[in-house]
């Protein structure tokens, strides 16, 4: 006992192994960092930041004065960008499917460039639904039935939304008011082929093992209309499923924060670099085309 005593009280005794290495390469000038996805379903908007350093804990930098415009293929002005705040500019119109967009920004010294297209819709050719109960939990799976476009690589991504109206009533039951919410929900995958981005509310897939095939995916989501209809202070009003077409880069850009995602904590890993298509900085610009399906109204 004495001998396990000493041989504690020496360990303890040792000096610590930590040694604090100080960062001493040099800090590069941040560089802008754009944020465009844009869609045929809703007006573009575009957020603009600085980057900044990893050794860096203050907040992100908004950039609320600069130039945005986006030209088609030959130069031609197609819209200029307005700045709203925190950082959001945008513009009155809507993209245009199976056209590509050039973005152009200039802000103090700097000039950013980029270009995507927006998909052709998918041809969606069938919707089926099934209730099945998975680990006690009630779940509705859906059946997508589409044509893949042949000779060409082409990217997906699938969205849920819904609308509910949420009703509120005082501690005697009386009806006060009532508001609508819509809200992305949780996807769970049915079909292998199906990959996971950053949020649990989106699958993608591409179509390398079925190009140019009429084609299958299946998911699954909570089956909210059996819990709202227990619930009498909410009324679902619809479900939209959101099947997107959407561009190589996009798909890539969310392939690559997930892989990022997945290993920024793990020691020792080499550090995955976000995809990007910005010239001259950060960020990405990307179309998507959505074919929006309502399996409940």
């Amino acid at each position: 006992m004495k001998k396990f005593i000493w041989i504690i009280l020496t360990i303890i005794s040792l000096p610590s192994c930590e040694k604090i290495i100080p960062f001493e390469n040099e800090i590069g000038s941040p560089k802008i960092v754009v944020n465009s996805i844009f869609s045929t379903d809703s007006m573009w908007k575009i957020h603009l930041s600085y980057s900044k350093s990893v050794i860096d804990s203050s907040e992100f930098n908004n950039i609320d004065n600069a130039e945005i415009k986006i030209v088609d293929s030959n130069d031609n002005l197609i819209t200029n960008f307005h700045y709203i705040k925190n950082g959001f500019y945008e513009s009155n119109l809507f993209p245009k499917t199976n056209k590509k967009y050039f973005l152009n920004v200039i802000s103090e010294n700097y000039m950013l460039k980029s270009f995507d297209k927006v998909p052709k819709e998918t041809i969606i050719t069938s919707v089926d639904t099934l209730s099945f109960i998975q680990d006690g939990k009630e779940r509705i799976k859906i059946s997508l039935a589409f044509v893949d476009p042949e000779n060409e690589n082409n990217y997906y991504k699938l969205a849920v939304k819904t609308k509910k109206t949420v009703i509120n009533y005082d501690h005697e039951n009386n009806y006060l008011d009532s508001s609508v919410k819509e809200s992305w929900i949780k996807l769970f995958k049915e079909s292998n082929i199906l990959e996971k981005t950053m949020e649990n509310s989106e699958l993608i897939f591409n179509d390398l093992t079925f190009n140019g095939e009429n084609f299958s995916i299946e998911f699954s989501i909570k089956d909210l209309i059996k819990k709202f209809n227990r619930d009498d202070s909410v009324l679902l009003n619809s479900i939209n499923i959101y099947f997107f077409s959407i561009s190589e880069c996009l798909y890539n850009y969310h392939k690559s924060i997930q892989i990022y995602n997945n290993t920024n904590e793990i020691p020792l890993i080499q550090p995955v670099q976000v995809f990007s298509n910005i010239e001259n900085g950060y960020g990405i610009f990307a179309g998507a085309n959505p074919n929006i399906i309502n399996i409940y109204d």
